[in-house]
């Protein structure tokens, strides 16, 4: 397999493809190429004319074989100043990664930047150079699709879990497993380090989360189970707090040292899974299906939230804790503003199917997302 670019294609005609019920008004034309060849799908008569089509929050005239893209701002919740951060531009092409034979269900960046890992449903995980976008290694142990991948905070291991029940702890260095642990008894969706990298959270589809130490591989704690599978894990800011996302409408809060007792459960109206958990300094983030993000202050629902026409999947904070990448199932990844409750730009379209997985590096100027169609895409914030 090559670790090269796959070839330009034209951009998918659609219909404000992941965002419903916003009214946009155009905002000053810019110029994108000539010769693009866009399929112009049959509509019935309305705001736009024959001749135009929407590629997800901008609108394309197209003239004599020029493309002209207008950025739709929407004219409800427009921005009062421009000091937010936002992107006006439609993002450029990504470097895509392929080499992976099946579904890219999870990226993580290392602490250092350098190195994003993938794990894929072909039972492998790739180590990425981000200086040459190839392939660093590749691990291979899991008998089952890789579900999950965390660095630890100080980069010397990486942790893996598996649809074989099993996690595996990497030692960084020598790119060999350092420890196998077992005792879950269905799939490992989810793994997580605390901030200080001694523990290490998993939750499954066996209906429960373990708390692990990382020097023993000894599990420390089963956090009881509840009626749904758990599909995410992810550790407050100072470890004291382990949240837990449900294929449900639940999110669990354990407190790390009191394991033993009930979570509190935060729980959503109108949706039938949590999918996925991302967590600012002051933000709770949560991702769900049907299409729908809420944020969350740690007493109350921060409003409005975001309603997406395809579930949400994955989430992940910039490093500014403002701007939020959300993963959708129709494959597209929209940046949101958690302060102005706004999308910023237009969405980061390119994949083949769903995206999984979202992360951003550690000095927020790339933001990686895996998906259904093997592929990694980099693109540059």
């Amino acid at each position: 397999m090559t670790n090269e670019p796959e070839p330009r294609e034209p951009r998918q005609a659609v219909t404000n493809n992941d965002i419903g019920g916003d009214v946009y008004q155009a905002e000053g034309p810019m110029i994108i190429g000539a010769g693009i060849h866009v399929h112009l799908p049959d509509r019935k008569p309305g705001f736009l004319s024959r001749r135009t089509v929407l590629f997800g929050i901008g609108a394309a005239a197209i003239s004599s074989g020029v493309v002209i893209v207008y950025r739709m701002v929407n004219s409800e919740n427009r921005a009062e100043s421009g000091s937010h951060p936002r992107s006006d531009s439609i993002p450029l092409d990504p470097r895509v990664l392929t080499g992976h034979t099946g579904a890219v269900n999870s990226v993580a960046f290392s602490p250092d930047g350098r190195t994003l890992a993938s794990a894929g449903a072909d039972r492998v995980i790739r180590l990425w150079d981000m200086a040459s976008r190839k392939t660093r290694a590749t691990l291979t142990g899991h008998s089952a699709a890789v579900m999950s991948v965390a660095f630890s905070p100080d980069w010397k291991t990486l942790a893996s879990g598996s649809a074989d029940h099993t996690i595996r702890l990497w030692d960084m260095a020598s790119g060999t497993t350092r420890t196998v642990l077992t005792g879950h008894s269905g799939s490992v969706n989810s793994v997580a380090f605390s901030p200080d990298g001694g523990s290490l959270a998993s939750g499954s589809t066996d209906r429960t989360s373990r708390l692990w130490n990382t020097v023993s591989g000894k599990s420390t704690a089963t956090l009881r189970k509840r009626p749904a599978a758990v599909n995410f894990v992810i550790f407050g800011p100072d470890g004291s707090m382990l949240m837990t996302a449900y294929a449900d409408n639940t999110v669990g809060f354990w407190q790390t040292a009191k394991t033993h007792e009930d979570p509190s459960l935060l729980t959503i109206s109108d949706i039938s899974s949590v999918n996925g958990l991302a967590i600012s300094s002051n933000l709770i983030a949560i991702g769900a299906t049907p299409g729908y993000v809420r944020l969350w202050n740690g007493e109350e629902n921060v409003d409005p939230p975001l309603h997406t026409t395809s579930p949400v999947n994955t989430l992940a904070f910039h490093r500014d804790g403002r701007r939020l990448a959300v993963g959708t199932s129709s494959g597209s990844v929209l940046l949101w503003d958690t302060k102005e409750h706004s999308v910023i730009g237009f969405p980061y379209t390119g994949h083949r199917g769903a995206v999984t997985s979202v992360a951003f590096s550690p000095d927020g100027e790339h933001l990686a997302s895996g998906g259904t169609d093997r592929t990694v895409r980099i693109w540059k914030i």
